[in-house]
């Protein structure tokens, strides 16, 4: 199996962030069998004391979370990792709702994780 990794040879890390435990865990699941290093969260200030702290390829966000949403999140989160790749996912927004924002991909809930995961590797 191909695994992902950057330049270095190293594992492809995401940030996980949505404020939904049983969905976090799935999809954490999923993208740890295809080879990602995954970190969680469970709200978007807590993701970003992480991003100050540890460097991602990729911070994956839920859009609806308290206190501060996935939108926020990405603005945030672009200017602490500007490399960062961001991809949106929500059962409640669409992929108009994207614009103006630095997320490069929306996914609807439940999410398509062979979608996701295609996706991810077009945006290398």
């Amino acid at each position: 199996m191909i695994t992902p990794s950057d330049r270095s040879g190293a594992l492809e890390s995401v940030l996980l962030v949505d404020d939904d435990a049983s969905g976090r865990i799935v999809l954490g699941i999923s993208l740890r069998q295809a080879g990602y290093r995954v970190r969680s969260s469970g709200d978007g200030q807590e993701a970003l004391k992480i991003l100050r702290r540890e460097a991602f390829n990729w911070l994956i966000t839920d859009a609806r979370m308290e206190p501060m949403n996935g939108f926020a999140l990405s603005i945030a989160a672009s200017k602490v990792q500007p490399e960062l790749r961001i991809i949106m996912i929500s059962g409640l927004c669409s992929a108009e709702n994207m614009n103006g924002y630095p997320i490069e991909r929306f996914f609807p809930k439940p999410i398509a994780v062979d979608q996701l995961l295609n996706s991810m590797h077009g945006l290398k």
